[in-house]
């Protein structure tokens, strides 16, 4: 049902510290990672094309990290972006994406296209996925839009038994949400994966509202796919859920049993997983896990 993972990478960037390799648990190995002149003030990840960084800060500003490829890991400021390393957004920005060489953000009522105030697509939502030329995008019912040159287009695609969206993700023609049935005031009752190149009946599994249960998750912070499934962060319960590419769940860790405590976001660059964590001074890790799957 699921090809063997041969490597899964969570990696946390830690502000003002050396590599190094630390203990982990079982088969896992922490690495602490550095990061040149870290925001105090961190809310979003997310990496371009060749595995540079952008975090957005609490005051719409983006700062860019180049990898410096001397170093197992670590990130230096791109003083070339934009001004000084840091790029101002206009209007609120709350959440940020890169996708085709762009960066698009959220400032409450639209998605925008940094650097390119022509661009303009009126999203009710925050929530969205841009994949393959699309944006994906949802709160009571899913919506496919063409993206554009200066904006978006419906495309009036059916997603059937869409309800109550709280995270979104889409890669190679699937859509997976995590939704509540009976609310949002409720914990994440279901992850469902859609395709959005047939009508065929979606993938949907029930996640467990019973507190110890390794599906059970508090919140859905943020779903992205990776090479060979889908990763759910719950940052209330500091949680990553593991799933296949249709939905099927692998497994589930405790970032805490690492160590890991208040991660705020999540992006994945190939095969590695970075979480954002709300401390300025301890920014986070790197752990390698060679198999999730059981």
């Amino acid at each position: 049902m699921f090809k063997k993972l041969s490597a899964l990478f969570l990696v946390f960037l830690c502000a003002g510290c050396s590599d190094e390799t630390l203990l982990g648990t079982g088969e896992t190995l922490v690495t602490r990672c550095a990061i040149d002149e870290k925001d105090a003030s961190p809310l979003r990840l997310v990496f371009g094309e060749s595995g540079e960084a952008y975090i957005l800060n609490e005051f719409s500003l983006v700062y860019r990290y180049n990898r410096d490829p001397s170093r197992l890991c670590a990130f230096e400021l791109d003083r070339e972006f934009s001004s000084f390393g840091s790029l101002h957004l206009s209007g609120f920005a709350e959440e940020i994406d890169y996708y085709g060489y762009s960066l698009f953000y959220h400032d409450g009522i639209s998605l925008r296209k940094a650097e390119d105030e022509s661009f303009e697509c009126t999203l009710a939502k925050n929530l969205f996925a841009i994949e393959n030329g699309k944006i994906i995008t949802g709160e009571n019912s899913l919506e496919l839009l063409e993206l554009t040159s200066k904006g978006c287009s419906s495309l009036n695609v059916d997603f059937p038994g869409a309800l109550r969206i709280l995270a979104v993700a889409a890669s190679s023609g699937k859509v997976a949400t995590v939704e509540s049935v009976t609310g949002f005031a409720s914990n994440p009752e279901r992850l469902v994966v859609y395709s959005t190149e047939s009508s065929s009946t979606p993938f949907r599994h029930a996640l467990s509202d019973v507190e110890n249960s390794e599906t059970y998750f508090c919140s859905a912070t943020k779903l992205l796919f990776f090479n060979s499934g889908i990763l759910l962060f719950d940052k209330e319960c500091e949680k990553l859920g593991v799933f296949d590419r249709e939905g099927y769940f692998i497994n589930s860790i405790q970032l805490q049993d690492f160590k890991i405590r208040a991660p705020i976001d999540m992006a994945v660059f190939d095969n590695e997983v970075y979480f954002l964590t709300k401390n300025s001074f301890d920014f986070g890790y790197k752990l390698e896990i060679s198999d999730l799957l059981r």
